[in-house]
């Protein structure tokens, strides 16, 4: 996590000074792009180290599961993709469109995807049912729960 701070801290005091000194440079965005990337990876770090590790594993004696781990990470990285990708413009229109239909919600299914984590998640923390199970949808299929 050291490194990844002094990453980040030299990140940003490179695009503060070219901000001010020399706004038109022309690598100033991808400099702004990498600092908001590496405060994207420190923030899943920290994290990381101080609610996972400290407060609830520690503190509270509670393991929590990685897949909450997980989505939490994955949100703080697509915050950050998308603050970046609206961002860091790029000199060739077909890049810049490209950087912007990788944006999550935008062409990846937006709602419906998001929607489908989230129902995930309840399934996974609720459990409403159990293995042998059997699930009836509204098709008129069953199958057994494994």
């Amino acid at each position: 996590m050291d490194l990844l701070y002094q990453l980040f801290s030299g990140a940003l005091a490179l695009y503060g000074a070219t901000a001010l000194i020399a706004p038109d440079i022309w690598w100033r965005d991808a400099a702004g792009a990498a600092t908001v990337l590496l405060c994207a990876l420190l923030a899943i770090s920290l994290t990381q180290r101080m609610v996972w590790e400290l407060y609830f594993e520690q503190k509270r004696k509670i393991v929590v599961p990685r897949v909450v781990r997980d989505v939490v990470a994955l949100a703080i990285l697509s915050t950050a993709y998308c603050w970046f990708s609206r961002w860091f413009s790029h000199p060739n229109p077909r890049v810049a469109r490209g950087i912007r239909h990788l944006r999550p919600g935008s062409r990846l299914g937006g709602p419906g995807s998001s929607g489908n984590v989230i129902a995930g998640c309840v399934l996974h923390f609720e459990k409403p049912f159990k293995v042998g199970d059997w699930l009836l949808f509204e098709i008129g299929m069953s199958k057994s729960w494994r």
